[in-house]
């Protein structure tokens, strides 16, 4: 029979229990074995393996509270210097912006000043010509004749004119008789708007 081992912990047999059996194995082996010439041998036990013990913990060194101060200072002085560079790109970006306005206000400026010379260079190029044009539509305004009364046969008196010296029996100018029809003259009898009755 051989030694039963426990099937977790083979070597975890106390030894007020392992002795005995033991003991009674070997009677036993040698009971049943004594005739063979070669009885059979019990396995090998396992040797007894030591538990296994705790790794012994480094104790700290000489200069770890030098060591953590030192790099505390380290951290700090990393900090300060994060917080100089931080300043100093808040300045610059201050500096930027108040550049970027004064560039604004001298492009306003400028172009306030070309606006300016603009409007001088146009009104002496081309204040003559406008003044003519405003002249010649307020004397147009005011040279522009009534329409023609409701008697008015353009049948008899022909077509109406347009201009000072009337095509037909009407005169849109200011002047006094008007030249009418393809014959003859007549004598205005409208003063200067309507023209003589044509020759016959």
């Amino acid at each position: 029979m051989s030694h039963v081992r426990h099937y977790l912990f083979p070597n975890a047999i106390p030894p007020h229990l392992r002795h005995p059996v033991d003991d009674l194995q070997e009677e036993h082996h040698e009971d049943m074995h004594e005739d063979m010439p070669n009885p059979p041998q019990n396995p090998p036990q396992n040797p007894p393996q030591n538990p296994p013990q705790n790794p012994p913990q480094n104790p700290p060194p000489t200069d770890y509270f030098q060591q953590l101060l030192a790099g505390f200072q380290n951290m700090r002085t990393d900090y300060k210097t994060m917080v100089g560079q931080f300043d100093q790109l808040r300045q610059e970006v201050v500096c930027y912006r108040e550049e970027q306005s004064t560039g604004f206000q001298i492009l306003e400026e400028d172009r306030q000043a070309d606006n300016q010379r603009y409007e001088e260079d146009h009104r002496r190029m081309y204040g003559p010509m406008y003044s003519y044009i405003a002249h010649q539509a307020s004397y147009n305004a005011m040279a522009t004749p009534p329409p023609p009364p409701s008697w008015y046969d353009p049948t008899h008196y022909g077509s109406f004119g347009g201009s000072s010296s009337g095509g037909g029996g009407y005169d849109g100018g200011f002047g006094g008789d008007a030249t009418m029809g393809d014959e003859g003259t007549g004598g205005g009898f409208g003063g200067g708007f309507y023209g003589g009755e044509g020759g016959h």
